[in-house]
């Protein structure tokens, strides 16, 4: 999964977020 990934859902505001906020804690695991 990567950040391209990230946000696909513009439809649903609240699981861009939570995408988003998963993204960003992964790029700082990875």
């Amino acid at each position: 999964v990567n950040g391209k990934q990230c946000g696909v859902s513009p439809s649903q505001d609240s699981d861009t977020l939570f995408v988003g906020n998963i993204c960003k804690t992964w790029t700082k695991e990875a």
